[in-house]
């Protein structure tokens, strides 16, 4: 009898153990393994401390927001005026100057209808229409935008994201029907693709699918890495030049998407996870929602600082919500919402 109540008592121990080790994530070492997705983190808070309005802006895109080199570039989505503008960021305070309007709406050469990202290489800057799959050279010495050439990608997607890699190549992070990234060669064609789309429901299609991980991101300034950043889901990837994964993290309340299908398309019905990222020479910033699609999702007042090994560094939050931010390399982020008085810019100092 005695050696029964021991056993049952033992049991117990190890039931009650083996529940909370799963409950609280702890990895070998006695740590939790609990990602800062599902911690309370201790947010240093931000203030603005300066803005702009610039009267020739009617209403900067959702997307392509870039400082390079000195300027912010900013893709205007329904003026006639100007398909970009071109903003000089004063190296003493980091205001900002309004130097010009570039390229126009169209659909012929050097004409844009959808500007989805400003892309940096060692001469050239590119342009990446994603309406119409192309990207058209702009050189910011001589400040002339191409008028022929347009670079016309074919891919199995639509890239949110493009950076210049390596050897005269692109990476291209976005949306891909089997695939998490693609490289690029310098006429637009297709190289390789990269990782693999987690099934999160057996009812959708290879569509369906890869919009649920779109994904935005950006590249390693020195070495050949690439990060994704899940639009949909608490997930974040580290991969090599070949496609290894180097690193995830993934959150525990919002690992994968969370989608439903409405009027044949689906609808991310979860939190939204990262709607803007952006990086320095040292480190990835990330701007987070963790807010409901219809409930200002696709803004967020949460910026995430991570190394370029995936740790996180700091968490910012914001005064106000914003989509996009662009960060200057000089510890400063910029910004822009919409006011009674129009378009303003904001610039926060993060260190």
């Amino acid at each position: 009898m005695t050696v029964l109540k021991i056993s049952k008592h033992l049991l117990t121990i190890i039931l009650v153990t083996s529940v909370m080790m799963m409950f609280y994530g702890c990895n070998s070492d006695g740590k939790s393994d609990l990602t800062f997705f599902d911690k309370d983190l201790d947010y240093t808070p931000l203030e603005v401390t300066d803005r702009f309005i610039f009267e020739e802006m009617f209403n900067p895109a959702m997307s392509g927001f870039r400082s390079i080199n000195g300027k912010i570039y900013v893709p205007e989505a329904a003026g006639d005026e100007a398909a970009i503008h071109i903003l000089n960021i004063v190296e003493e305070d980091g205001s900002l100057v309004y130097e010009k309007g570039i390229g126009s709406r169209g659909e012929g050469p050097g004409e844009f209808l959808e500007i989805n990202d400003i892309i940096a290489t060692d001469s050239l800057i590119y342009i990446y229409d994603g309406n119409q799959l192309k990207m058209v050279s702009y050189d910011p010495t001589s400040r002339d935008l191409a008028s022929y050439d347009d670079i016309h990608l074919r891919t199995t997607g639509r890239p949110a994201n493009i950076y210049s890699f390596t050897n005269e190549q692109f990476i291209g992070i976005g949306l891909f029907f089997g695939s998490r990234f693609i490289t690029m060669d310098s006429n637009g064609e297709t190289i390789s693709v990269y990782g693999d789309l987690i099934e999160f429901n057996q009812d959708f299609s290879r569509r369906d699918i890869a919009l649920g991980w779109r994904s935005i991101g950006t590249v390693h300034p020195d070495e050949p890495y690439v990060y994704l950043f899940s639009v949909n889901a608490d997930f974040i990837e580290k991969y090599d030049r070949d496609g290894n994964l180097i690193k995830r993290i993934q959150g525990v309340e919002n690992p994968e998407p969370n989608m439903e299908v409405r009027n044949e398309w689906p609808f991310n019905v979860g939190n939204v996870s990262y709607v803007s990222v952006d990086s320095d020479e040292n480190y990835i910033f990330g701007l987070y929602s963790g807010q409901l699609w219809d409930d200002e999702g696709l803004s967020g007042n949460i910026i995430h600082k991570f190394d370029w090994d995936l740790n996180l560094v700091d968490a910012y939050k914001l005064d106000q919500r914003f989509n996009q931010i662009t960060i200057d390399g000089n510890g400063n982020l910029y910004t822009f919402g919409e006011t009674d008085e129009g378009i303003e810019f904001y610039v926060y100092e993060l260190f």
